[in-house]
């Protein structure tokens, strides 16, 4: 048996960070590769470090005081909108392996080291194999599909710190990272196309009986040319089963769609549907993407929707959507993948196959509008038992991001969020937050508006 190991570094990097000065590098390229190279290995990685500071009126009493987060009776989150905790933040600290097995397999293992977000301790991110002996892709396991155009884009190559509410909002309802799924998708010189069925994610409990759900996208390349690209698409994600919470929940087929202000340094969700007995919700955008040398332009429409279980109650409707710009200031262009219908990371203006372009600067503007409110009501008045008062949200997010290496790169923004959303409080829930002064009084305003600079320092391997 023939035994060869392979071990190269291509370049390292290191960036300081914060005024404690920091220090990361990394080794971007080391593999195994065993039997001919029919089983390979390589390591991979990904290390996000986050910093924010927040401009916020200064938190008073409760009684005086009606900013809220999520719903729910004792929920750190509840109190917490009145006072943003900036700070820093280990947004991402994943580890793991991927390669190829024999016979036209591909493999994926990777643990989150980070337990961020308030998302929970350290856990398996996502277990997966692939076959593509064929030409399509079948893959299954657990890991995020593809679910728009946000989302297929990728966190090493977004123009901000975190995906639009809007994007994240559909990919969260059936798909998402972690999540248990089988599919397939393929691709052509200008098509791209996937279809897989979802079920519950690697940290859902297991007194949970997990949902069932479906996840389709399709891309079109319109048009291409000399330093230009014009894409089209769709996408849908459709729960058939919602997962069953237990008979002793006060909803047992729970729906719930909120987001956190396009930043997880504080983990405040201040858009929230609250829980809604529901026997399906479905989400489905319109995508275009163009750029044109170093100018590159991408939004995405979505409407979402959930099916009441009770027939005698409306079912609530959404929409939301979001339109970015950026600019390459050194040149170059953004590099578009068919494989994945999303704009890649920055190639450099001599057109060299650098995964990203070395000393690149981009600048970015995003503005986001995220609306969660149904038959919400007049200010001042209590909802009603058809009322979905999630709350209505605007973002504006300026960013600079600078490409330190391939690999690395420091990101800087600045958001100016605007939050409109009433007390959800009816007759037939009078406290959602609590007792008062928890829950503030009736058809009060608990949105805000406030600012936040926010910084990143990202390697990856």
């Amino acid at each position: 048996m023939k035994r060869t190991a392979r071990a190269a570094m291509t370049g390292v990097a290191a960036i300081a960070f914060g005024a404690a000065g920091t220090a990361v590098a990394f080794d971007p390229d080391l593999s195994l590769s065993l039997f001919d190279g029919r089983f390979t290995a390589r390591l991979i990685g990904r290390f996000n470090l986050d910093a924010a500071a927040y401009d916020q009126a200064p938190a008073r009493p409760l009684l005086i005081d009606d900013r809220r987060g999520s719903v729910g009776v004792s929920s750190p989150e509840t109190l917490s909108a009145r006072d943003l905790a900036g700070g820093f933040n280990v947004r991402r600290a994943h580890l793991g392996v991927e390669g190829r097995l024999p016979g036209d397999l591909r493999y994926r293992v990777s643990f989150d080291l980070s337990g961020s977000g308030g998302d929970g301790p350290s856990r398996l991110r996502e277990a997966w194999l692939s076959y593509d002996g064929f030409g399509p892709t079948l893959q299954v396991g657990a890991f995020a599909p593809p679910a728009n155009l946000d989302d297929a884009t990728g966190s090493d190559d977004s123009m901000f710190l975190e995906r639009a509410s809007p994007a994240e909002l559909s990919r969260s309802l059936a798909g998402g990272t972690g999540r248990y799924a089988a599919g397939i998708k393929a691709n052509g010189d200008t098509w791209f196309a996937a279809l897989h069925v979802t079920g519950g994610t690697l940290r859902d409990g297991s007194d949970v009986d997990s949902q069932t759900g479906l996840v389709g996208r399709a891309a079109w390349l319109a048009a291409s040319g000399e330093g230009f690209h014009i894409h089209l698409g769709a996408n849908v994600s459709y729960v058939t089963n919602v997962a069953d919470a237990g008979a002793t929940q006060s909803v047992r087929y729970p729906i719930r769609l909120r987001d956190r202000p396009e930043l997880r340094v504080d983990p405040t969700r201040l858009i929230d549907t609250g829980k809604i007995d529901a026997a399906g919700a479905f989400a489905a955008g319109v995508e275009f993407a163009a750029n044109w040398n170093s100018v590159t332009f991408q939004a995405e429409h979505f409407w979402y929707g959930l099916d009441r279980r009770d027939p005698l109650l409306a079912d609530p409707r959404f929409t939301a959507w979001y339109a970015e710009a950026g600019w390459l200031v050194t040149g170059g262009s953004r590099r578009y993948a068919m494989a994945r219908a999303a704009f890649g990371a920055p190639l450099s203006a001599d057109g060299a196959k650098d995964r990203e372009a070395p000393d690149a600067i981009e600048l970015a503007v995003r503005f986001s509008h995220t609306d969660l409110d149904y038959r919400a009501g007049q200010a001042g008045a209590p909802g009603d038992a058809d009322s979905v008062r999630g709350g209505r949200q605007n973002i504006w997010t300026f960013g600079a991001t600078w490409y330190v290496e391939p690999g690395a790169r420091l990101l800087l923004n600045y958001q100016i969020v605007d939050v409109a959303r009433l007390n959800p409080g009816w007759a037939g829930d009078p406290e959602p937050f609590g007792p008062s002064p928890e829950t503030p009084p009736t058809g009060a305003g608990i949105g805000q508006s406030y600012q936040v600079l926010s910084m990143r320092a990202q390697v990856s391997f």
